[in-house]
């Protein structure tokens, strides 16, 4: 679709320790995706979370986590759905006591840039895709609780589906408030 989109949402995150160096994490987030010009597509989407998180080392960990996704049109019911599992690999270069940069292995691999593979076959339909995605995001902290972030990159790939075009340019910016709930 070729149409700018905005999206605003709310994530309820809890992080507690289950030892020295682990920590069970739990995530409920909720999103609205409207577009500017094609409201026909505007959609809503509900993220469940459930992991282990283990420190690796002094700036690095690994990540296991459960993913259920739904997605639905405004006032009616889901269109997409997906559970799923997946293993990150992290690491993160602190760069000032407000500033720091990321490092993800995952299909995901990066210094300063994010790479992405993803190979999705859907179950229901027949329907089998496959495309990449590269990002650079700078992420600033204004506070304790509030970070932006500005981010840019580049996605492509194929689908069975000959409608379904992947190439595409990604840019925006994102503003991150945390308020501890406990």
């Amino acid at each position: 679709i070729d149409d700018r989109i905005y999206q605003a949402g709310l994530d309820l995150f809890a992080f507690p320790k289950l030892g020295e160096k682990t920590n069970l994490i739990i995530s409920a987030e909720a999103n609205v995706a409207r577009y500017e010009d094609l409201s026909v597509v505007d959609y809503n989407e509900v993220q469940v979370q459930a992991g282990i998180r283990q420190r690796l080392g002094t700036r690095s960990y690994g990540q296991l986590n459960w993913r259920y996704q739904d997605l639905s049109t405004p006032g009616s019911d889901s269109f997409f759905s997906s559970n799923y599992m997946e293993l990150l690999l992290s690491r993160r270069d602190i760069l000032n006591n407000r500033t720091w940069l990321d490092a993800y292995n995952q299909a995901r691999l990066s210094i300063s840039l994010l790479y992405q593979l993803f190979l999705d076959d859907y179950t229901e339909t027949s329907r089998h895709d496959t495309y990449h995605q590269v990002l650079a995001q700078f992420s600033h902290d204004l506070s304790k609780t509030t970070r932006v972030s500005l981010f840019t990159g580049f996605r492509f790939g194929r689908s069975s589906r000959s409608n379904v075009d992947f190439d595409d340019t990604i840019y925006g910016a994102s503003i991150n408030v945390n308020l501890p709930l406990f």
